[in-house]
């Protein structure tokens, strides 16, 4: 953080900017620099990772689809600590994300260009079509085992 974003009710930050010849990432009155344009760039499915981040976490946020709960307006008043804290960790795992996609790309590409396994192989191995006997059908649960074995980070046969 370059400039500490406020904490106080009037000062809550409302908008996020970005200047790319400073790689400043301004949050309300707030700066965070040296961001990367591909750190701010950064999306999932078309979705831009970082303002997802903020756009629940801003002054006004902006009406969800779907219908709503009156927790919905429970929020903070003020920008809180933890709020800077996860903007920095967001920030330093984009940084290692995006740092990889060289290595991903090339990897991608040797994968793409090396031999591949097709349904022609698979079948003259006798893999497919899977035979009958192979099949059976996923185990049921009670709701209160999958609830249960979930706290307990337990896989359920």
């Amino acid at each position: 953080m370059t400039v500490a974003i406020p904490d106080t009710a009037d000062l809550y930050p409302d908008e996020m900017s970005y200047d790319p010849e400073t790689e400043t990432l301004s949050i309300g009155e707030g700066q965070v620099a040296p961001v990367p344009q591909g750190v701010v760039d950064y999306d999932v499915s078309g979705m831009n990772v970082l303002r997802k981040w903020f756009g629940y976490r801003r002054a006004t946020r902006p009406q969800s689809r779907g219908e709503q709960s009156p927790l919905d307006d429970v929020r903070p008043t003020t920008w809180p600590s933890a709020y800077t804290s996860d903007l920095v960790e967001l920030l330093r795992v984009l940084t290692l994300v995006t740092d990889l996609k060289p290595a991903q790309a090339e990897l991608l590409d040797k994968v793409m260009d090396s031999s591949h396994i097709t349904v022609a192989d698979l079948t003259a191995a006798g893999v497919l079509p899977v035979p009958d006997g192979a099949r059976s059908p996923l185990p049921k649960i009670s709701r209160a085992q999958s609830v249960h074995g979930a706290q307990m980070g337990l896989a359920l046969d």
